[in-house]
């Protein structure tokens, strides 16, 4: 016959090994998208980048030119005065390449954090799993 002190135990055993399950499948899903983020950064949009796309340098390009005033945009709608603020092409392959190292530094720096975090976190769980499944294995044995 089990008392209820023991019930009450291995209900607490078996809730934070359901939890530790939860948590270690969670840091799985972090874990992968850390690893994908690491791995390609210039495709990675996870962190909020608030720069332009910096996938390609016509992207780029694109993107610098929808941003300009319509006076000063090259195209159909453009007024036909001369271009003022019109940067020239090394200069803006200069902007392109600079936003891009940016971006992946940073990209690169918050998938690591996020991906040592994700380790830690599923370490952690599997510990607690491990340590209260042995410990529900021992109370089981004393009861039976």
């Amino acid at each position: 016959m089990i008392d209820s002190s023991s019930r009450i135990a291995q209900a607490y055993g078996y809730i934070v090994c359901l939890i530790a399950v939860v948590v270690a499948l969670i840091s799985l899903a972090g874990i992968v998208g850390g690893v994908f983020d690491y791995a390609d950064p210039v495709h990675s949009d996870k962190y909020g980048r608030s720069g332009m796309s910096v996938t390609s340098f016509s992207a780029y390009k694109r993107e610098y030119y929808a941003r300009q005033p319509a006076s000063a945009r090259p195209g159909p709608d453009a007024v036909a005065r001369p271009v003022v603020d019109s940067i020239p092409e090394e200069a803006l392959r200069r902007m392109y390449q600079e936003e891009r190292a940016d971006h992946i530094e940073n990209t690169r720096f918050r998938a690591l954090r996020s991906l040592v975090g994700a380790v830690l976190l599923m370490i952690a769980s599997l510990v607690l799993f491990s340590v209260h499944w042995k410990w529900l294995r021992r109370q089981s044995q004393r009861t039976a």
